[in-house]
């Protein structure tokens, strides 16, 4: 049960995160805000995973953060909508450009995390 209340938990607070950066971001064609939801948990991933496998965590405090946090905080099926809607548009450049930048900047964002995990893994040391 602590496990379920410690998803809802992380779920709230991601999604509540999510919308509060959408709300600072400025409007356009291209979807930014979620691009940029997209990046910043990529980049929280790739910090924590490393550092929470190294380090004995509590399944519920993983619950919480990577089903919870991150699974409310991220969205894929945002993605996929938002470039649907840029197809049948006809935004061919705003579509392939979120399509590419997406998924490179995303796994650069977390190789990016791996180092600054392993940076800190050091220093912790």
């Amino acid at each position: 049960m602590t496990k379920i209340i410690a998803i809802m938990t992380g779920g709230a607070l991601g999604a509540l995160m999510r919308y509060l950066i959408g709300t600072l971001v400025i409007s356009s064609n291209f979807p930014l805000s979620t691009l940029i939801v997209n990046m910043v948990g990529c980049l929280i991933i790739g910090i924590l995973f490393p550092i929470t496998s190294k380090f004995a965590i509590s399944p519920e405090w993983h619950a919480l953060m990577f089903i919870g946090f991150l699974g409310a905080f991220t969205t894929f099926s945002t993605f996929a909508l938002e470039t649907s809607k840029l197809l049948n548009n006809q935004q061919w450049l705003c579509a392939i450009t979120n399509i590419l930048v997406s998924n490179f900047a995303g796994i650069t964002m977390v190789i990016i995390g791996f180092a600054i995990s392993k940076l800190a893994l050091l220093v912790i040391k």
